[in-house]
């Protein structure tokens, strides 16, 4: 018999704030962060529960490859209808696939 530990959890969704792995040290001078680190709480207390964030699980360096998700990139809309504030660098990874990694019996 399979237990629910035994199977992969996904918690997949839009959760319109970035991620703390994304807002480090490492990231503090890109995107408007201004140098700012935050803890975002979404994404800290998702990872507190157990889960893993499997873009960061793939791609560590949120420099190298900071997986933008917001805004939306479309060549056929100008940039005031894609973003809050077209005059600020607000590219971010708001999108998130989560897993719950699995356990050994």
């Amino acid at each position: 018999m399979v237990t629910l530990s035994e199977r992969l959890t996904l918690l997949a969704g839009d959760f319109n704030e970035p991620s703390h792995q994304d807002w480090d040290h490492r990231a503090g001078h890109l995107f408007d962060h201004h140098g700012t680190e935050v803890t975002w709480s979404t994404t800290k207390a998702i990872e507190d529960a157990g889960f893993r964030d499997s873009y960061r699980k793939i791609h560590p360096d949120p420099v190298r490859t900071p997986g933008f998700t917001w805004p939306s990139d479309n060549p056929g809309a100008d940039i005031s209808q894609l973003t809050w504030a077209a005059d600020a660098d607000e590219r971010d990874r708001i999108d998130f696939f989560p897993e719950l990694p699995r356990v050994s019996p």
